[in-house]
């Protein structure tokens, strides 16, 4: 190994531990410093802070034998043969019209949807008005609904009577003539149900009712809960796909995939830099530097014909054919003209031979002494195809 290569070498190691030093300090960092609470949106049941749901969701774990979140869009619904149950807790955006046409015929197969959202106003047809925001500030708030509810409902028995809670929304459901109003205050309905074919569509006004901040506070979670024995389901699904904004593409994929993929990703990234990265000195190719071969014989070529050095250039070109010829086939060298040509002739096709011959009949009645520019060019491809047959040969 030269010197420098082996600089090169050298200079090469160092830059790559520069970049790893970089790369573990970085790794080091983000692995060690402490990090802040994680922030989750809210109504998710992953979430463990005052606004999440995380504590309700646990709950329905523990006392139902199917509970699952639902994390796709409203055209991949399932329709099985259990009697399902989905909640959607406030969602980020509204449904456009597909979608909702979607739920309804999810929800006509026989399935239950529980809507809470503080202003449903437009979703499935919903109407709303505005109560008077001083008459229903954020304190405790006696909720009566011995009328709201049906003797044959099973299960609603202790759901009867007066309970306290707490509201946040200034508006109350106006219902339809076939709704049965399920919740109300002074102010007026908070809770109702809507029959879809064979299912049927619940609506609470009251979101913050499943919250881990307030689940346990009041009467809430004896309120929310008969809403589930009233839908009765074989599976529960907890809706987060509807807390999402705009999902990316990557957002059908599991978290563990995305990760994988990032790496790999940046990993590939990385190996073409350090294949396209020149470090140490550049080596110049060695064709940008020197001359070609060949520019000396195009020199001395012009030389000889500026000049006129016909009669030369045809000697010195009728010498190399001499010294090819008796390389190749042990014809001397030093024969008279005629002599070597017939003998270098006899060596090739008949048809070459004829058509070398009446060249040379030819060429023989001119005068060597006075050799024009188109003679020379007429010797000098006479001679050139003698030797291209006899290196071909």
């Amino acid at each position: 190994m030269s010197a420098k290569q082996f600089y090169q070498n050298q200079t090469s190691r160092i830059w790559v531990g520069v970049f790893l030093g970089i790369g573990l300090f970085i790794g080091l960092g983000i692995a060690f410093l402490p990090q802040g609470p994680t922030q989750y949106p809210k109504y998710v049941t992953e979430s463990p802070s005052p606004s999440g749901i995380k504590a309700f969701y646990t709950l329905l774990e523990k006392e139902f034998p199917q509970v699952e979140t639902w994390q796709k869009p409203a055209q991949t619904l399932p329709f099985l043969t259990s009697r399902q149950l989905m909640i959607i807790v406030e969602p980020s955006t509204p449904f456009n019209s597909s979608q909702l046409e979607q739920w309804i015929k999810w929800m006509e197969a026989g399935n239950q949807l529980w809507l809470l959202d503080r202003n449903p106003k437009g979703l499935f047809h919903l109407e709303t008005s505005l109560i008077d925001p001083a008459a229903n500030p954020d304190t405790n708030v006696d909720i009566n609904q011995e009328a709201n509810l049906h003797s044959s409902v099973e299960g609603f028995e202790e759901w009867k009577g007066t309970h306290l809670a707490t509201l946040e929304t200034t508006v109350r459901l106006e219902a339809e003539s076939e709704d049965h109003v399920l919740l109300k205050d002074q102010q007026g309905i908070i809770a109702l149900s809507r029959v879809y074919g064979q299912g049927e569509l619940m609506v609470l006004l009251a979101p913050e009712w499943l919250t881990n901040s307030l689940i346990l506070q009041e009467d809430h979670l004896q309120l929310v809960l008969p809403f589930i024995v009233r839908a009765d389901p074989q599976v529960i699904w907890v809706n987060e796909f509807v807390h999402s904004n705009s999902p990316s593409g990557l957002g059908v994929y599991p978290e563990w995939f995305v990760l994988l993929l990032t790496q790999g990703l940046i990993s590939f990234l990385l190996w073409l830099w350090y294949k396209g990265k020149r470090f140490g000195s550049i080596r110049t190719p060695r064709e940008w530097v020197v001359r070609f071969g060949d520019e000396r014989i195009r020199a001395l070529a012009a030389w000889y014909e500026r000049g006129k050095f016909y009669k030369e250039s045809l000697e010195i070109q009728d010498e190399f054919l001499r010294h090819a010829v008796q390389e190749r086939w042990g014809i001397q060298a030093n024969l008279s003209g005629s002599e070597f040509i017939e003998a270098t002739l006899q060596r090739l096709p008949m048809a070459k031979q004829q058509q070398g011959l009446q060249t040379w009949s030819e060429l023989k009645k001119a005068n060597p002494d006075k050799i024009s520019l188109k003679l020379f060019l007429k010797w000098s491809k006479f001679l050139d195809d003698m030797q291209k047959e006899v290196e071909r040969r």
